[in-house]
């Protein structure tokens, strides 16, 4: 019977374990998610493991065949609790993480600005990186997951109060 497992990867190594699974005809599920970030004030898309280090392989337990991922290129181990028994996930739980993402395994961006936006606690200080005031600092008065809420720094000797998306900052 086919079940889920999980495989731990070696570091940044998610994709090259993937492709190789795939090539020895394993079904491999990596959930990926799109990161943006900021080179020299220009916003940046690339793409990153949702959860680094590991990939879901699904395999038959009873088949021998699923010995040889230890020996994949890219792959650490299979997570077991003993030597001859990979632990196997709870039905439903891959299942789950496909529903949140798109036909090519991306997490939906709604799935994704809740996990990786992190928080900005009231009084730390950012920079703005983009629109007219890209380069002044602020001070977070308040902030969501999309909107931020500062007083800006140095303009005109005293502070000015401004909302903006919270892409348009960064710590």
């Amino acid at each position: 019977m086919f079940s889920w497992y999980v495989a731990t990867t070696h570091s940044q190594s998610e994709l090259l374990a993937s492709t190789n699974l795939k090539l020895q005809g394993f079904n491999v599920f990596n959930p990926r998610c799109r990161v943006q970030r900021f080179l020299r004030g220009r916003r940046i898309i690339f793409f990153r493991s949702y959860l680094p280090g590991y990939l879901f392989i699904e395999f038959d337990e009873g088949d021998e065949m699923w010995r040889t991922i230890h020996s994949t290129r890219g792959v650490r181990n299979v997570l077991s609790s003993g030597p001859e028994e990979p632990l196997k996930l709870k039905p439903g739980i891959v299942d789950e993480l496909k529903s949140r993402c798109d036909g090519e395994g991306f997490l939906l961006e709604k799935e994704v600005d809740e996990v990786l936006i992190p928080e900005l606690p009231s009084g730390s200080v950012v920079q703005i990186v983009e629109g007219p005031f890209r380069g002044f600092k602020g001070i977070v008065r308040a902030s969501s997951q999309t909107r931020v809420q500062l007083i800006l720094k140095s303009l005109l000797g005293g502070g000015a109060p401004m909302e903006m998306a919270r892409e348009n900052v960064r710590i």
